[in-house]
């Protein structure tokens, strides 16, 4: 959980900095939406698309780990 707040702190600062990477900073994309939430209203953007990725990688790796442990 302390990653993770640390990880939401990192972003909102790099997302409001306005950084042209942002959008590769998993922690960014919610701050990165709403702030484009209110001058545009294009839904399917690049942070939308990165989003989908990360968590189509991730729980497939989830998925896997647990699927190898053995359970005694």
């Amino acid at each position: 959980m302390g990653i993770g707040f640390i990880g939401i702190i990192i972003g909102i600062i790099i997302a409001s900095a306005g950084w042209k990477f942002a959008y590769l900073f998993p922690y960014s994309h919610p701050v990165m939406t709403l702030s484009m939430a209110k001058t545009s209203t294009r839904f399917f953007t690049a942070e939308l698309f990165f989003s989908l990725a990360y968590a189509v990688i991730f729980f497939t790796a989830g998925y896997l780990i647990v699927a190898r442990k053995s359970i005694k």
